[in-house]
């Protein structure tokens, strides 16, 4: 996933994309893989919109539409990009989500933002 590209949110707090505009993790990162911290730009958001106040938030990138291997052999691909948004102090906004989370992210350490989610299809 690269900068400037569109995620589909799997909150249920009334968002659907946000645009990624920088990855963090250093100064030349160019593109995000899962469990990676990213910062966006909510476009078209609601004026009124009573979770967020401002129209930048946290993400936390959950799946690829660029197929990746793991290390058992196994290759990964999703249909779409897909992220996490965060508040201010790095927990999720809402307590659903839908969608599936990989089991990658506990590998990552996010084991902490993933825990007491209730999550369906």
């Amino acid at each position: 996933m690269f900068k400037e590209s569109y995620l589909t949110i799997q909150n249920k707090i009334g968002i659907r994309f946000i645009k990624c505009i920088h990855v963090f993790g250093g100064f030349y990162i160019k593109y995000a893989k899962i469990g990676k911290f990213l910062y966006g730009v909510i476009p078209n958001r609601r004026k009124k919109h009573f979770i967020l106040v401002k129209n930048f938030s946290t993400a936390l990138f959950t799946a690829s539409k660029k197929e990746y291997k793991r290390k058992n052999g196994i290759y990964i691909k999703m249909p779409e990009n897909k992220a996490l948004l965060l508040d201010e102090q790095g927990k999720i906004l809402g307590k659903k989500i839908k969608g599936n989370i990989d089991i990658t992210l506990i590998k990552y350490s996010c084991l902490k933002i993933i825990a007491n989610l209730k999550i369906y299809i």
